[in-house]
């Protein structure tokens, strides 16, 4: 054989697996290349991810801090509100008792009156109304005996007769103003009833004459004192 061609296919067969070397190492190092691209693209994300969940527990705590407030808050609440309940109940235990106690005092006060049933004030009402009777019975009585016009001439009391009846009344009511209403008839209690003493009744004057009207005609009005 030739050695010019041994040389040659020796050389090829070297040059072919320099080749293929070259090319092998080439398509690993793009691979390389390919996977560090994916690890860095992997990383900026793991980075974005890190921000993010960084960002997350800044406001995750946040959050704790304010429910923290809120819960010391609740918590405050919770103590007051358990403090006014407390009151309360103290308030109430309090007003049930007065309550009791007035029911009580009330029964005994109702028990008293449906056995007593005039008491000291309905007397004492009773007793004032005959003072104040007794009191107009004499003013009344008082006024009939004076003589309140000497003056008045008969044909002023004839005009004045003519206008008005012979009986004029009394100058007050005879109704009681201080008397209640009247009530069911009860059977009255001798025991607490009072008596009303009333004044003796003076004799009326004797009625003016017309004598004595000419006497008043002619005699003159007495001097004011």
């Amino acid at each position: 054989m030739d050695p010019m061609y041994v040389v040659l296919s020796i050389g090829g067969l070297i040059l072919g697996f320099v080749i293929a070397w070259l090319l092998q190492k080439k398509r690993r190092n793009d691979q390389l290349e390919a996977q560090r691209e994916q690890a860095a693209q992997n990383h900026k994300r793991l980075c974005s991810q890190i921000t993010t969940l960084q960002s997350q527990c800044q406001d995750a705590k946040e959050v704790q801090n304010r429910l923290l407030l809120e819960r010391d808050q609740w918590i405050a609440e919770k103590e007051t509100l358990e403090q006014e309940i407390a009151e309360r109940k103290r308030m109430v235990q309090e007003l049930t008792e007065q309550l009791f106690d007035f029911e009580t005092r009330f029964k005994a006060q109702e028990e008293a009156s449906r056995l007593q049933p005039k008491s000291l004030g309905h007397m004492a009402l009773k007793k004032v109304s005959g003072m104040v009777e007794n009191l107009q019975q004499r003013v009344l009585q008082q006024m009939s005996d004076m003589d309140l016009f000497p003056s008045e001439t008969a044909e002023a009391k004839k005009e004045k007769s003519a206008y008005a009846p012979e009986d004029q009344g009394p100058i007050f009511p005879k109704e009681d103003p201080f008397a209640r209403a009247p009530k069911a008839a009860t059977k009255p209690d001798p025991e607490n009833e009072v008596e009303v003493i009333s004044p003796v009744a003076a004799p009326n004057p004797p009625a003016a004459s017309t004598t004595d009207d000419s006497k008043n005609e002619e005699s003159p009005a007495p001097p004011a004192s």
